[in-house]
């Protein structure tokens, strides 16, 4: 029997280094959707860390246009579920990396 597995994933600039784990997120904006499990789970994060939270710009928009926010430059990074990575990145044409939480 086959299941699906798709973790979520800290989605960064293709590239980039600097960002290894949510901790490397504190202090830093990035964008997420009130009300959904990602947002929920960084608040909690950010109630343990309130000394130096991850700040969260809420906005209303797909999964595309925030990995294409972190690929411009936009944002440092997006945390979504690993499936919709690649799947944008066809769609658009960008490359971006990927961290595992």
């Amino acid at each position: 029997m086959s299941y699906f597995k798709s973790p979520t994933v800290i989605v960064v600039p293709k590239g980039d280094k600097s960002i290894k784990s949510l901790e490397d997120l504190q202090g830093k904006e990035i964008q997420a959707i009130s009300g959904t499990a990602v947002a929920m789970y960084l608040e909690d994060y950010n109630e343990k860390h309130s000394d130096n939270p991850i700040k969260l710009a809420y906005a209303e928009a797909d999964t595309a246009t925030f990995i294409h926010n972190v690929t411009a430059g936009r944002y440092p990074a997006y945390i979504c579920n690993e499936s919709y990575v690649e799947q944008v990145e066809k769609q658009l044409g960008i490359d971006a990396d990927v961290v595992p939480i």
